[in-house]
């Protein structure tokens, strides 16, 4: 059985039949396009470890979201986008999904079992430390920007400040 992302679009798979790849072939499986928001969750020593002092590209701020999933809701249902003169994020996206990530090898070759489905919500083992919980935003039609800001009415339920440095240049 043909993960979704290939059914009918490279080749035709039927029960009973096989597919050879070459040793080095490499498949890369297309998920839909979808907007993500992520954070870390854990303990905020390992965190600062992990996502500052030990980061190529380092974070220099940090806050303490209290609820997720509502967060989640009122960026989804409040939240505009300013690149696209003020649209709602409601108006722009047919759905949102929020979850932890599930960390897990992501290459296999034929010795290791089959690769697991795509998905947003999956990253490979070499990020773990970074303990991601997302939100998952699925476009109604394709917007034209790899990335975007979003600004949502702030309410100090959500979160608190627990640490900013100042950036030296």
């Amino acid at each position: 059985m043909l993960p979704a992302s290939l059914a009918g679009r490279v080749f035709e798979a039927k029960t009973g039949g096989t597919i050879n790849f070459s040793p080095n072939a490499t498949v890369a499986l297309v998920h839909p396009n979808v907007y993500l928001f992520s954070a870390s969750k854990g303990a905020l020593p390992n965190l600062k470890q992990t996502m500052c002092s030990g980061a190529t590209q380092s974070y220099d701020a940090c806050v303490q979201i209290l609820d997720f999933k509502h967060l989640a809701h009122r960026i989804f249902h409040r939240g505009v986008v300013d690149e696209l003169g003020g649209a709602r994020m409601s108006h722009l996206f047919r759905t949102f999904e929020s979850a932890e990530v599930i960390y897990d090898a992501l290459v296999r070759n034929r010795n290791s079992g089959r690769a697991p489905a795509a998905s947003p919500f999956r990253k490979d083992i070499f990020f773990a430390n970074q303990q991601e919980i997302r939100v998952v935003f699925s476009p109604f039609q394709p917007i034209p920007l790899p990335h975007f800001w979003f600004a949502c009415p702030a309410r100090t339920i959500f979160s608190k400040r627990f640490f900013a440095q100042r950036r030296t240049q």
